[in-house]
């Protein structure tokens, strides 16, 4: 019933033209950096996209492909991620896993947008990782990103600060991605519809207590909490479009500025 009701949550505010929740597939994601490259992709210059609130530097938030759930393995999101992942920097002493990092970054882009590979701004991406002489460390907001690992994406310098992302043809073709995702169908336990399944579901962020990473809702990471020999979510069958809604609207719901969110003692509720 909370999945249920959380979704039906969702779906409200989806309807709603002034508080519109990102699309299935998308999320709103604060990014300090935009690396911006010319069409040969060649480095321009980092963009700080922050602004003043009070003391602290408030990101400006961007429209992004849905985040990928992090592991203790490689994995990496779409055109988006800190900077270990995005420039190869080493902030851990490994520099092979630092490298796969990279190349994974690399690879996600020309699996995902296979279809896009020919747009000005995708392309000016893939030519910026075939540059290995780039002048990265002249730029004067350097030191702080090697030293905090922000989150960034791509900009190209004739779009005057929109990022690659949102470049039409690259919509389009993240879009049929995400459609021919997921073939296996199972009942979804929230929706009662015949759906592509979800095995990990998104992580929930600001909870009390919980992993700076997020926390999960539904989760079966024992084979204790497993039956009949399933592994991880089929073993509660929620689809990926419901996993989605529920956490996207739970997220909302529990973001530091939100007014549904309360923090009474060593209790926080949503």
């Amino acid at each position: 019933m909370i999945l249920q009701a959380l979704c039906d949550y969702y779906q409200r505010k989806q309807a709603d033209p002034n508080t519109a929740l990102a699309p299935f597939g998308f999320e709103e994601k604060g990014i300090p950096f935009l690396v911006v490259i010319d069409r040969d992709g060649r480095f321009i210059q980092f963009e700080d996209t922050r602004v003043m609130e009070g003391k602290k530097p408030i990101p400006r938030r961007f429209r992004v492909a849905k985040g990928i759930k992090k592991t203790s393995g490689v994995a990496a999101n779409l055109l988006w991620d800190p900077a270990d992942y995005v420039l190869g920097i080493d902030k851990k002493g490994n520099p092979q896993r630092t490298e796969q990092q990279r190349q994974s970054f690399i690879e996600q882009i020309r699996f995902l947008l296979c279809d896009a590979v020919t747009d000005a701004g995708v392309a000016a991406v893939l030519r910026f990782y075939e540059q290995p002489e780039q002048s990265l460390i002249a730029d004067r907001h350097w030191a702080e990103i090697v030293e905090t690992n922000p989150v960034m994406t791509f900009s190209l310098l004739e779009d005057g600060g929109k990022i690659v992302f949102h470049r039409s043809d690259v919509l389009a073709a993240y879009q049929q991605a995400i459609n021919q995702q997921g073939d296996a169908r199972s009942r979804c336990l929230v929706t009662g519809e015949l759906l592509p399944m979800a095995v990990l579901h998104p992580s929930i962020r600001g909870v009390w207590g919980a992993q700076s990473s997020g926390a999960s809702l539904v989760s079966f990471n024992k084979d204790a909490f497993r039956s009949w020999g399933k592994e991880q979510g089929a073993n509660s069958p929620v689809s990926e479009k419901a996993a989605f809604e529920y956490t996207t609207a739970l997220n909302y719901l529990l973001e530091t500025s939100s007014l549904n969110r309360m923090q009474l003692g060593d209790v926080n509720d949503g």
